[in-house]
């Protein structure tokens, strides 16, 4: 089994960044990944589209854009240096498996962004109670500095 891990992300292809950019999502597992002519990611049995590379070589997720991509085999509880990288899989199957108005608060950017395509792309879906539900929380949040928010 194998996992893509996104990062060096950006809000859009043509931000200045003055580091390296957002940690993005950590995806898998699957049984392989396959890329089309340095266009198409394809992700066997994916529980989301396709991925692929915009006109500027960025690999465009959920709201975000991401300049590094990389892939590796299923890592080694037993290993210490992959402590990390499980709980960011770990974290990552617990965003998508979230509804998105628990995760206004979150901390982590591509978090933030992926809500925010989700709500954008699923607006239809939610119920109206969830939607103002929503608006309010983000509203809430963006009254107090990025170190107050918690995840609601």
């Amino acid at each position: 089994m194998v996992y893509l891990e996104l990062f060096h992300g950006r809000h859009s292809p043509n931000e200045e960044l003055d580091g390296w950019g957002f940690e993005g999502p950590v995806l898998g597992p699957f049984p392989f990944i396959h890329i089309t002519y340095g266009t198409d990611i394809k992700l066997a049995g994916a529980y989301y589209d396709s991925l692929g590379f915009d006109k500027d070589g960025y690999v465009q997720f959920r709201g975000a854009y991401y300049g590094d991509i990389s892939t590796f085999s299923e890592p080694q509880e037993h290993d210490f240096s992959t402590k990390e990288l499980l709980q960011r899989i770990k974290e990552t199957q617990e965003v998508f498996l979230t509804d998105p108005v628990l995760l206004v608060g979150d901390k982590r950017e591509w978090v933030k962004l992926y809500c925010e395509w989700r709500l954008k792309n699923d607006a239809g879906k939610l119920s109206t109670k969830l939607y103002r539900e929503w608006r309010r929380l983000k509203n809430d949040a963006g009254k107090h500095s990025p170190d107050d928010r918690t995840r609601r």
